[in-house]
């Protein structure tokens, strides 16, 4: 048994690494999904037992696939406490694609050349090293290469043993998420409300919820052309639909912000987990600060 943990350590390391260098999607909730397994007596993975999960009983299959489609990632989480995990790597980074996967070795960041990967792992237990094939018999990706749906059958073997895991996975997704989109505006006019401070407002658009970072730089030159006003403000919130903001911005150079005009940008940026991407909007102009 603790030969079998040490195994699961091993692979637990190796998927932090994966994550770490690999540019995922975010992980989608199956709307239809089923899961069935079969362990051979001796299979370190399974311990010889079946097992059986489906949407319809209440069991959840989170799925994601990466920006170049060559891997499928299936967390399948029963609603009686067990986990599993499996990833399905096309070889040499090639598009996972319906066919036979032979000579499967364990996924690893640098796989060898023509292998193919596999690694299965269920309620902590998992190989340090596997040797196994899969077929895909269906697969499908949208739009930024989103996961639609993907079915497939496996054989997987630990440490080089001959008992095995085999099974079968089908998981069909909900349509693929809009991309994110962003748009800042700012008013043309602020205010000058204290000696040294300005006020500038304006709003932002997201086209679906998302958490945003908004950064407004504002500069001001004063009568005497050597002295500049020079300020930031930078807030974090919670974007749905059109939000207005309102930042107020103090002096970080010598000069104080006095009533006139001033150059502003806005900048808004947000990561979409559906494309994994950066979205950025900006804005620049001229403002005019009132007295108030």
């Amino acid at each position: 048994m603790g030969t079998v943990r040490s195994w699961a350590l091993v692979l637990l390391g190796a998927l932090l690494i994966i994550a770490s260098v690999t540019p995922a999607a975010q992980a989608v909730t199956a709307t239809t999904a089923s899961l069935t397994i079969t362990s051979d007596e001796g299979d370190p993975i399974g311990q010889g037992l079946s097992y059986s999960y489906s949407t319809d009983s209440g069991d959840a299959f989170d799925s994601s696939s990466w920006a170049t489609a060559y891997m499928v990632v299936i967390a399948v989480r029963g609603n009686n406490g067990d986990e599993w995990n499996f990833y399905f790597a096309a070889p040499d980074g090639q598009t996972l694609a319906p066919g036979t996967y032979s000579g499967a070795t364990r996924f690893i960041p640098g796989q060898r050349s023509g292998e193919p990967g596999l690694s299965i792992d269920g309620n902590s237990y998992g190989c340090n090293t596997l040797t196994g094939s899969f077929t895909v018999l269906d697969i499908s990706f949208g739009p930024y290469n989103y996961l639609e749906r993907f079915h497939a059958t496996f054989e997987q073997h630990c440490e080089g043993v001959d008992p095995a895991l085999r099974g079968e996975i089908s998981i069909l997704n909900p349509p693929a998420p809009e991309p994110l989109q962003l748009v800042v505006g700012v008013d043309p006019v602020g205010t000058n409300p204290v000696a040294g401070t300005a006020t500038v407002h304006g709003t932002a658009w997201c086209n679906r919820s998302a958490t945003v970072n908004l950064s407004v730089t504002l500069t001001q030159r004063a009568a005497t052309r050597f002295e500049i006003a020079n300020g930031s403000f930078f807030i974090s919130f919670d974007c749905t639909g059109t939000v207005a903001w309102t930042a107020t911005v103090s002096s970080e150079s010598g000069g104080s912000f006095n009533a006139g005009r001033a150059q502003v940008r806005a900048t808004l940026w947000g990561f979409d987990d559906a494309t994994s991407q950066d979205v950025i909007s900006t804005q620049e102009g001229f403002v005019r600060l009132t007295a108030t």
